[in-house]
């Protein structure tokens, strides 16, 4: 591929217009927060512990890094090359600001342009994707469901851990099943996408290890969603407030995820973590936590997207000879 070719790649992408994008919505959420601040419907934190946040941010550093790691391990497994993991954390930047933009789907159609620079066609790209997305849901859900039956004592919480161990296995074994059922019933037009799917390798032990490393990235995510409730409230929550917190916080964001018609689920991931704590805080207090984690993910969010700008547009330049 020539450098004109990947400036025109690259300029698709639109990097400033997405980052855009993330600073507008950003915008948006402290208006909200300080009009509700204003007429008193709830209050922020008036003093912030930075040391809090210091750890919040090393533990958002962590994530980002495990999340590239588990990246180059999907693409490994799906396409036998193993990608830088600068172009691994630049292709997930891709995939998180994409979701800014309605339907969701545009990062990962711009990642698969950025594979294409190494040779993997469309449909190793799309299994590659396929793996991450299943792979990252499934556990998101299952990891926490249980967090948050087992903090509240749920009288299934042991059966539902168990299925959920169970899943673990069944889902490697039967998709290629699942999708040959859903290939029968789809309209024809459907049917072409439909069948990239049916064909896919997915070991078990292949898939249980991703699972590990989606787990460790679900539970830090949720960590991380501690560390900002003890920003809003000044002091450490119970051990079992933290693990709801936790779950909760894992599926709302998958919920967000799902709901296409939401861009980076905002609004759905509030209200399903809302609903899912509003037996143990008021709802001031869940309120002020939604907007605080929303407030944390779009300024993550726009970090990540300027750091891939930033290596996307060094490494034109680095090509281009002007250094």
């Amino acid at each position: 591929m020539t450098l004109k070719e990947e400036e025109t790649t690259d300029n698709n992408i639109n990097y400033f217009e997405i980052i855009f994008r993330l600073v507008v919505m950003l915008a948006l959420v402290f208006a909200i927060a300080v009009a509700i601040t204003y007429f008193d419907i709830l209050k922020l934190p008036g003093q912030i512990d930075p040391r809090y946040l210091i750890v919040a941010v090393m533990l958002q550093t962590v994530y980002w890094c495990l999340s590239t790691y588990s990246w180059q391990r999907v693409l490994l497994q799906t396409t036998g090359i193993k990608m830088p993991l600068k172009e691994c954390f630049s292709q997930n930047a891709l995939l998180l600001v994409g979701k800014y933009i309605p339907g969701k789907i545009w990062g990962m159609v711009a990642r698969v342009h950025q594979l294409k620079k190494f040779g993997i066609n469309v449909n190793s790209s799309l299994h590659a994707t396929y793996l991450e997305q299943l792979n990252s849901l499934h556990v998101g859900l299952v990891f926490g469901a249980v967090c948050w039956l087992m903090a509240i004592d749920h009288e299934f919480r042991w059966l539902a851990l168990f299925f959920s161990l169970v899943s673990l296995i069944v889902v490697p074994i039967w998709h290629e099943s699942i999708f040959r059922v859903l290939f029968k019933i789809v309209p024809d037009k459907w049917r072409d996408r439909f069948q990239v799917y049916t064909g896919i390798d997915m070991p078990v032990r292949d898939y249980l290890l991703l699972a590990c490393l989606y787990f460790m990235e679900w539970l830090l995510a949720g960590v991380i969603a501690v560390f900002i409730f003890i920003v809003m409230i000044g002091e450490a929550p119970s051990l079992n407030f933290s693990w709801m917190l936790i779950g909760s916080n894992s599926v709302s964001m998958v919920a967000g995820f799902i709901a296409i018609f939401a861009p980076a689920g905002i609004g759905v991931r509030e209200v399903v973590n809302g609903e899912m704590l509003l037996s143990v805080l008021t709802i001031t207090e869940v309120a002020g936590l939604v907007i605080l984690l929303r407030c944390w993910s779009v300024s993550t969010d726009i970090i990540l997207g300027g750091i891939a700008l930033i290596f996307r547009k060094g490494k034109l330049i680095n090509k281009s000879g002007i250094v």
